[in-house]
């Protein structure tokens, strides 16, 4: 699990292949992506983006979109 720097979003990696982002307060779940192989641990890298490692290397998801200055897990 990592935490965002904010507090106000959650990132998790699974055995499943997946990431997924949690609003801690409410448990909902946001944005999931999918990976080829298993995770092994994930971070948030400043407010937008996370990073995690597993078995097929490290994968970077930024979670802004130019088009909408707000981070798309703000949605």
């Amino acid at each position: 699990v990592a935490i965002a720097p904010d507090g106000t979003w959650l990132a998790t990696t699974s055995n499943d292949q997946t990431v997924r982002t949690w609003d801690p307060t409410t448990g909902t779940a946001g944005p999931m992506m999918r990976v080829e192989g298993m995770l092994r641990a994930c971070a948030w890298l400043l407010e937008d983006a996370v990073a995690v490692v597993g078995e097929r290397g490290v994968y970077i998801f930024d979670l802004w979109h130019p088009s909408n200055p707000a981070p798309l897990l703000g949605l």
